[in-house]
């Protein structure tokens, strides 16, 4: 999916990381290669995901990819699909990997764990509990 340059946190949050805008660029000239795919072909956001497995989705609030990141869990809401999205308030596309050093980075990874668990469960009345960071529950 070529980034929307036009989107607010594509343009606001680019000094909040280490993701060069520009590289969204380049991830789809190479995604593309020699093939004949368009960028809707290629998007996420515009293929089909009803009857897939429940869909965990987390994003930091300043990363260049928020927005994207919630038109994408919208129009997985609108389809039906089981979504959720939670937003990290402060924390960029990376953050993640500061797991060792920040309390949100611990937190965010210990959530994608408790999602893992939950998908696994066998018990079709299962509940996954929302948190201060969910913007988006379909569960």
């Amino acid at each position: 999916m070529v980034a929307d340059r036009s989107s607010n946190s594509y343009n606001v949050f680019t000094s909040c990381t280490t993701v060069n805008p520009n590289q969204t660029l380049q991830f789809a000239k190479w995604l593309k290669g020699n093939s004949s795919f368009t960028d809707t072909e290629l998007s996420p956001i515009y293929q089909d995901y009803r009857g897939l497995a429940p869909i965990y989705l987390q994003a930091g609030g300043k990363e260049i990819l928020v927005d994207m990141i919630r038109d994408f869990a919208k129009t997985l809401e609108k389809q039906g699909s089981r979504v959720r999205l939670d937003i990290w308030k402060h924390m960029t596309h990376e953050f993640h990997g500061y797991g060792k050093h920040l309390p949100e980075s611990r937190e965010a990874l210990e959530w994608i764990r408790r999602a893992i668990a939950w998908a696994q469960q066998s018990e079709s009345n299962k509940e996954f509990s929302t948190i201060a960071q969910t913007e988006v529950n379909c569960l």
